[in-house]
């Protein structure tokens, strides 16, 4: 992705340009005053609202904003209070306070969706004479009236896009409570909907599940939320199955798009014509973590163009990280590898850096960092882009050449790990203990320099630990392949002959892998577990024994856990924009102190002792091997 793309991209936000004046910015054109203004928010000692119901972020602004009444943005910041108090009707235990930015998303909503009702003409107006009197320093596309129905939220995963689109609902029925004939999510997926489903009700939202296999097209709750796969919604119905057609949901609909960068390239253009139709005569919320990379290098000035006026925030992952939000993070990529070794001493570097965090969670702090400062048990997630879609490796051995999918062979490297043959594992410790590899930076220095000294004496002694506490094993038993027949798509990863499992591929295709790996692993025993459940409905619990998990892109959308903390990447990133922010996405969540979101570095004051080591579970490793897309990546944040 080049960065030049994104950047003029970014200089064609509009709306976001508008909003950034309305709401105080300083020179809304003016990247230094822009983060200025950021930083002084981020900064506030609070978050939520002061004893006469005002937030602290209107307290700060309320004195420098633009075109906006007083007496209107007393009320906005009223409502989205008493939206907050709804969400957090069913929150007793762990109420939401609002982050700075998620209340001037909010904010800035009230004012689009309070001018757009009231004096739509006179709003237009407003913003094309705002884009006229900045044309000498930037050239924005002019808005007509149709622009006007759909806004978008440029917004970086885990910075609470979910609770803004709960606030959006209710600030929309606010305005227009009787403006619509349905209310309809559309999601990536099935995963992603019975996990918005799920949350809709935390919320107090009325939601259901929909598919031609519905027991009725309309709910007689008109502000029900019929929740949608993209993949589901056809432009004509031929035969059975549970898509749904366009023609059947046209009207004046309300319309959520998660992961809504999703059909603006051409590959997908069938996907955006659907949502189209289905939002023509009424109104559209759009969210996503890479509106920039997909929509800044789609190379179509028409959806450009669209996006430049429909982005209200840009929130996306630089300013989000700027504001200490999120876990720091380190990005490492081996570019080619030379030999069957070097690949795995360096996967094996992935293990021991994963194997670090483990140590320092179940470390006497436990009770600390689990509780005070929120830290998720650390999880390992190995990703591929291809889970049976074959390869030949010359890099193995000419008697025994393999055809191996990229989950294949981290399933093969986990079964080496654990067969420990002619003892390599301990050995391959203490090499890159004592820096006596060939993994080097590009200047010659050892890369993994000093990293492992921590962790014990010797090899042997951090290999034995390493398979206690990652693999609940004892001595040199191998991997064994766990079909787990109540849940599709999960294969369970043990110690040959254990009862617990330490970790789960999670695939789609789990029979097709299962064959293929008779033949190409065929050194690693399969079996059937009959009534074992979901292990990955799991993972996310606290006594989950899961420690590793495998897949193939599978993790790229919405997946919500706080537990990644290391990722070994193969062949994956190296073209795909808006899929390795995604991804990178699922691992820099974090919960932190008090909920704040922040990294404990970045809190002025902190009212608690810091355990050690909080600093490495504040922290995402990633191992790329041959995805030479990080490197762009690293320039981008």
């Amino acid at each position: 992705m080049p960065a030049n793309a994104l950047d003029r991209f970014k200089q064609r936000l509009a709306l976001v340009a508008y909003f950034r004046r309305a709401l105080g910015v300083a020179d809304a054109l003016d990247p230094a005053k822009v983060s200025d203004y950021h930083t002084a928010l981020a900064d506030l000692p609070r978050d939520g609202y002061d004893e006469q119901g005002r937030s602290y972020v209107y307290n700060n602004i309320k004195d420098r904003v633009v075109g906006i009444p007083a007496e209107a943005l007393i009320r906005y910041d009223d409502n989205v209070r008493r939206h907050t108090e709804r969400l957090n009707a069913r929150r007793t235990h762990q109420p939401i306070a609002l982050k700075y930015f998620q209340v001037l998303a909010a904010l800035a909503t009230e004012h689009f969706l309070d001018r757009v009702t009231a004096d739509r003409k006179a709003f237009l107006k407003d913003l094309n004479d705002f884009t006229q009197s900045v044309q000498r320093r930037l050239l924005f596309p002019a808005f007509v009236d149709g622009d006007l129905d759909k806004i978008a939220f440029w917004m970086a995963t885990g910075s609470g896009k979910t609770l803004l689109l709960h606030i959006n609902y209710y600030q929309y029925l606010h305005y227009r409570p009787h403006g619509h004939e349905n209310i309809l999510l559309i999601t990536p997926n099935e995963g992603l909907s019975a996990q918005h489903m799920t949350e809709m009700e935390k919320s107090g939202i009325p939601c259901r599940h929909f598919n031609a296999d519905s027991a009725d097209l309309y709910s007689a709750d008109e502000n029900s939320v019929k929740v949608i796969e993209i993949t589901k919604l056809v432009d004509a119905k031929s035969g059975e199955g549970k898509s749904v057609a366009v023609s059947s949901l046209e009207g004046k609909n309300l319309v959520f798009v998660d992961e809504g960068h999703k059909g603006t390239g051409s590959d997908a253009q069938s996907w955006r014509n659907r949502r189209q139709a289905i939002a023509a005569d009424g109104f559209t919320f759009e969210y996503s973590a890479t509106f920039g990379q997909a929509v800044g290098t789609s190379g179509n000035s028409t959806v450009e163009d669209e996006y430049a006026k429909a982005i209200l925030i840009d929130y996306s992952y630089p300013r989000f990280y700027a504001d200490g939000y999120g876990k720091d993070y380190n990005i490492l990529n081996l570019d080619s590898v030379l030999d069957e070794n070097l690949n795995r001493h360096y996967l094996l570097a992935n293990l021991l850096t994963f194997y670090a965090q483990v140590r320092t969670y179940h470390s006497p702090q436990r009770e600390q960092l689990a509780g005070e400062f929120n830290i998720a048990p650390p999880l390992l997630i190995f990703v591929g882009h291809s889970v049976t879609a074959g390869k030949s490796r010359s890099s193995l051995s000419t008697a025994d050449k393999l055809s191996l999918s990229d989950v294949q062979e981290l399933v093969l490297f986990l079964h080496d790990v654990l067969t420990n043959q002619g003892e390599w594992v301990p050995q391959a410790i203490d090499a890159l203990r004592n820096n006596r590899t060939n993994l080097t930076r590009s200047n010659g220095d050892p890369l993994f320099d000093n990293a492992f000294q921590s962790l014990g004496a010797n090899g042997a002694a951090i290999y034995a630990e390493m398979r206690r506490h990652i693999f609940h094993a004892e001595g040199n038993q191998g991997l064994e392949l766990v079909n787990i027949k109540g849940s599709s798509g999960e294969i369970g990863l043990r110690i040959h002959g254990a009862d617990r499992y330490f970790g789960l591929i999670n695939i789609g295709d789990d029979a097709t892998f299962l064959t293929q790996a008779e033949e190409k692993l065929a050194a690693i025993p399969q079996s059937e577990d009959q009534f074992s459940n979901s292990l990955f409905d799991d993972i996310n619990r606290s006594d989950s024994s899961i420690n590793i998990l495998l897949g193939a892109k599978k993790f790229v959308e919405g997946w919500d856990s706080w537990r990644v903390s290391t990722m070994g990447l193969l062949n994956i990133g190296r073209g795909e924009g808006p899929e390795i922010i995604q991804l990178f996405g699922r691992g820099v969540r974090l919960l932190g102190w008090n909920r704040a979101l922040k990294r404990s570095s970045e809190i002025p004051n902190l009212p608690a002792s810091i355990p050690p080591g909080l600093t490495t579970l504040e922290r995402l490793n990633i191992f790329g091997v041959r995805a030479n897309y990080m490197a762009q990546f690293r320039d981008y944040l």
